[in-house]
């Protein structure tokens, strides 16, 4: 797991700043031991709960809000209106290496950042099957663009067809794109402001 650059550098700032973010940003740090994050944010201290884990608003503790919706888009989304309609049927303590869609016939968070799957492999890594960093104001490809996008999208055609995969994956895509343009381009402008001295 790599914290982004910027991301550390808010770790590292003033004591104020860290209250307020290390709650969750601290998650995946490396440990003084040589182990990485922190087991209790998404199992719990005194029980080791694989369906507390599953739930989407364990991940909604952190992942929420207007700087990172998440939880809000998830809770919007087909699959999160799904789940919220079928919670009671579902098997969110299956092994993780055993579970299957009979068990978990809607994903949560952890399904596809997380999961074995029908047999995928297990991770705790949950940036593993990203392919873009999207909380810059301009977003970039990962390193590991093309691996995780390959990789999450095995997780999306073991429900859906290779074709509706690839169709959401080209919309998704054209959004960062305009997205990117539009951003860069209202920077420009207020850089050139800035560099004109009619804003200070």
């Amino acid at each position: 797991f790599t914290v982004p650059p910027n991301v550390l550098a808010v770790l590292e700032g003033e004591a104020a700043v860290q209250s307020g973010c290390v709650a969750c940003h601290a998650v995946g740090r490396p440990n003084e031991d040589g182990s990485i994050g922190s087991c209790t944010q998404c199992h719990a201290r005194h029980q080791a709960s694989v369906a507390l884990a599953r739930q989407p608003r364990t991940c909604g503790q952190c992942h929420m809000g207007p700087d990172h919706s998440q939880m809000e888009i998830y809770e919007e989304s087909k699959h999160g209106v799904i789940f919220e309609a079928m919670e009671s049927e579902m098997n969110l303590g299956a092994p993780p290496d055993e579970l299957g869609v009979e068990d978990m016939p809607v994903p949560t968070c952890s399904t596809c950042h997380m999961s074995g799957l029908e047999g995928a492999e297990v991770t705790h890594d949950v940036s593993a099957r990203l392919s873009w960093y999207l909380f810059a104001p301009v977003s970039e490809r990962r390193p590991t663009y093309q691996q995780g996008q390959a990789e999450m999208q095995a997780i999306c055609n073991i429900c859906h067809t290779s074709s509706q995969t690839e169709s959401f994956y080209e919309s998704a895509e054209a959004v960062i794109r305009d997205t990117n343009a539009k951003v860069s381009a209202a920077q420009a402008l207020v850089d050139s402001l800035y560099a004109e001295g009619l804003l200070t």
